[in-house]
């Protein structure tokens, strides 16, 4: 989604990790341990608030992410789409609409 790093550490295979602004927050992305097996989150979505949610669309389609649901108005004054990220997790952007 090419959103702004912000910071992130390497000590080392095991020590390794960058920080990500998301709207009014900071998603930390961790490497994954060698000797880890990945099992995907499951039962988890996440849902991140955006100034301006078309632009974004045409970012994630332009990137060739998995949108999963559409682009559109929501009855509860939402405009949003989904995307599932490469761990399985849903992500839902959205802006709010008058």
């Amino acid at each position: 989604l090419a959103l702004p790093v912000v910071g992130g550490w390497d000590r080392g295979p095991g020590d390794r990790g960058t920080l990500f602004a998301a709207a009014s927050g900071i998603v930390e992305v961790m490497a994954l341990l060698h000797d880890r097996a990945f099992d995907p989150p499951q039962g988890m979505s996440m849902a991140m608030e955006v100034d301006d949610v078309d632009a974004w669309y045409r970012r994630a389609q332009d990137r060739g992410l998995p949108i999963v649901v559409e682009l559109a108005n929501r009855p509860w004054g939402h405009r949003g789409f989904q995307v599932v990220a490469p761990d399985g997790i849903a992500m839902a952007i959205f802006s709010r609409i008058d």
